[in-house]
């Protein structure tokens, strides 16, 4: 994971993104993931029944008291098996009826290179969730109440929502109500996630999916850069399997609502290797999953990585500190506090803002929980290690041409 935060505009810029057939592995390779997740953690069983409750007209059977724990990330995880191909096959099914579209707002956002695309979808989805999940199924049912009510709310509700989409088309002739159905099917969803789990529930849900589209966005072909990437990464995985001598198992204790971080006989070498073994298998899986990678361009200084490998502990440090003021759970307030770390990062494509979020973020709740673990001192120099080895691998990845000027 690159801790820098200057991305190549002129990479971002040069063509609008495209579905590539790279991208398709990408994008497959990560539903296959999930599914296999899902299946080796008999995860199907519990969706199933929400989604039974949801349309035999149960919603009570849906308990929105649940705290947010494994079980919320499992369930996440098994909708959104589900729900891709149930969103990407009704996507296809408008492509045959009406044709494709003439423009679309995410193609500019694609093209601009100038705003973060990470925070920028995690800002819309935050608010897309606050504006109808929350407000119609959430508020709004204190005061209208029973079951009908919720019915009536939740159809207003998703809308509203796939409604609000139909201005994403540049073309007023492409403005049809139908063309929106897919975000009307992701909007059920949604809705049966937060009733059940709440709202960051159905936040991380709606950014997980949005994150899984932008995987086959991909804009760079593969090289000796990634062979490089792929040998460090499974360096790192070596050296963590063979001198790792605890019990992986342990680390579950971090996805209880309040387990605490501190993991029982544990020292610091123990939490460096499990970094190990996390961040070279993220980054393997990065590599076979084709992911866009951060290339650094031949301007990038070595002295500003340094610094920022330096600086870093310190911004973990504060927000872990702001986020665990106002959210009592550990599990969202590390999810939060990894989130908004990569708010800073400007992704390159669309695939690379993929991949900070489904290879990223888990090697960042890992450091995370670290550094709580063992404090600031110690944790401060365990995120200072795992950013040199960072630094190294970035390294292998500079570009050697200058980054391409804007088309005018």
């Amino acid at each position: 994971m690159s801790h820098d935060v200057k991305a190549t505009q002129g990479v971002a810029a040069s063509s609008k993104a495209e579905v590539s057939a790279l991208g398709l592995v990408t994008g497959l390779g990560i539903w296959l993931l999930l599914i296999l997740t899902t299946v080796m953690t008999d995860g199907y069983g519990p969706v199933f029944s929400a989604i039974g409750d949801f349309f035999g007209g149960r919603p009570q059977g849906l308990d929105g008291a649940q705290v947010f724990d494994l079980s919320t990330l499992l369930f996440i995880v098994a909708t959104l098996t589900i729900m891709l191909p149930a969103v990407i096959l009704t996507g296809i099914l408008l492509l045959i009826l009406f044709g494709t579209h003439t423009g679309h707002s995410l193609d500019k956002l694609f093209k601009s290179g100038k705003k973060s695309l990470f925070a920028v979808i995690l800002v819309v989805v935050a608010i897309e969730e606050l504006a109808t999940r929350w407000l119609f199924l959430g508020a709004l049912t204190y005061i209208f109440d029973g079951v009908v009510a919720y019915y009536v709310l939740f159809v207003v509700s998703n809308v509203l929502f796939a409604y609000a989409h139909i201005y994403n088309f540049e073309s007023k002739s492409d403005r049809q109500l139908l063309r929106v159905m897919p975000q009307f099917v992701a909007g059920m969803f949604f809705a049966i996630t937060f009733t059940k789990y709440g709202l960051f529930a159905a936040i991380l849900l709606h950014f997980a999916f949005n994150m899984a589209l932008f995987a086959v966005h991909k804009k760079k072909s593969l090289g000796q850069k990634n062979l490089y990437t792929l040998v460090c990464s499974v360096a790192m995985l070596i050296i963590g399997l063979v001198l790792f001598d605890q019990r992986l198992t342990d680390v579950l204790q971090w996805l209880q609502p309040n387990g605490g971080f501190a993991l029982s006989g544990w020292n610091f070498v123990d939490y460096l290797l499990l970094l190990f073994v996390i961040t070279g298998a993220t980054g393997v899986l990065a590599e076979l999953l084709t992911f866009d990678r951060y290339d650094l361009d031949v301007t990038t200084n070595v002295g500003e990585l340094v610094l920022g490998t330096l600086l870093v502990p310190l911004l973990y440090l504060g927000m872990l500190w702001v986020t665990s003021l106002v959210i009592p759970n550990q599990i969202i307030q590390i999810l939060v506090t990894g989130l908004l770390v990569l708010c800073i990062v400007k992704p390159q494509t669309p695939s690379h803002c993929s991949k900070m979020f489904w290879m990223d973020i888990p090697e960042l709740f890992v450091l995370l929980c670290a550094i709580t673990a063992l404090g600031f001192w110690q944790g401060a120099l365990l995120a200072v290690l795992l950013g040199v080895v960072n630094v190294i691998q970035s390294m292998g990845m500079r570009s050697d041409t200058k980054p391409a000027t804007k088309a005018s």
